[in-house]
């Protein structure tokens, strides 16, 4: 409740600070009411085919069967992923403002462009390729272990979730996936240093199991690079009974 009561409260202030105080982009200067023009927001590099068709991440020729190289090194939970953008250039540079900057008023801009890329089931559909019948269920945000999130003051998947959940159409569970394992940066690890540091990082709580058994899940994230962090919170939600697990993610980085 009091969790509830502060965020009114913060977006209460944040409405009336962006009467009092427009917003310019970050990038450029002009006027942004989600902190990044339209202009600078084309300059966003889409993920293009050929992708793989389970991580969704580009490939540099051919297209993989079923998996490219880099799944078939891993046991995979996640059934189905894709990102919408390429992280480099002014994406990069927009993320690390909105998480380490603590630029939160970003995640407008970031659900936004979920909105326009992704929409609703139909075009997610699409991105995905769902089988009629196979569409998520639910919607739930990347959590993050509560020491982040007091450092940090937010967790930036869950920011974005809340402006890109109205268009979705989906519930968003954020409760149904716990982060207890306080992990060391992801960044600078090899690629099997991101799979041992995340193992076991996830749980979902026993008075959330009954809203994730049976259930399709679509998993939000802000950025994948190895897929270390979402392979095991989908292992977590497949361990206490979900049917599939999806992941959207804003950004992938590129396969080495």
């Amino acid at each position: 409740m009091v969790r509830r009561t502060l965020s009114v409260l913060s977006d209460l202030i944040a409405s009336v600070a962006g009467l009092m105080f427009p917003q310019y982009c970050i990038f450029c200067g002009e006027l942004a009411e989600t902190l990044v023009c339209d202009d600078c927001a084309a300059k966003l590099t889409s993920v293009q085919h050929p992708i793989c068709p389970r991580c969704g991440k580009p490939l540099k020729t051919g297209v993989a069967r079923s998996e490219c190289l880099h799944c078939s090194s891993h046991r995979w939970y996640v059934d189905t992923a894709r990102a919408l953008f390429v992280y480099e250039g002014e994406g990069r540079d927009a993320l690390h403002r909105f998480k380490y900057g603590r630029r939160r008023g970003l995640a407008r801009f970031f659900g936004r462009e979920l909105s326009r890329q992704a929409g609703d089931l139909n075009r997610l559909g699409a991105l995905f390729n769902w089988e009629f019948g196979e569409e998520p269920e639910m919607v739930v945000p990347m959590p993050l272990h509560w020491g982040k999130r007091f450092l940090r003051w937010f967790n930036q998947s869950e920011l974005i979730l809340k402006f890109y959940a109205p268009s979705l159409g989906l519930p968003a569970e954020p409760s149904v996936l716990k982060r207890t394992k306080f992990t060391h940066s992801q960044v600078g690890l090899t690629e099997p240093q991101r799979f041992v540091n995340v193992r076991k990082a996830f749980t979902v709580p026993k008075r959330a199991a009954d809203r994730v058994r049976g259930k399709r899940i679509l998993l939000i994230d802000d950025l994948v690079t190895t897929g270390a962090t979402l392979n095991a919170a989908a292992r977590a939600l497949k361990d206490a009974g979900a049917k599939k697990v999806y992941a959207l993610s804003f950004f992938t980085a590129t396969l080495k």
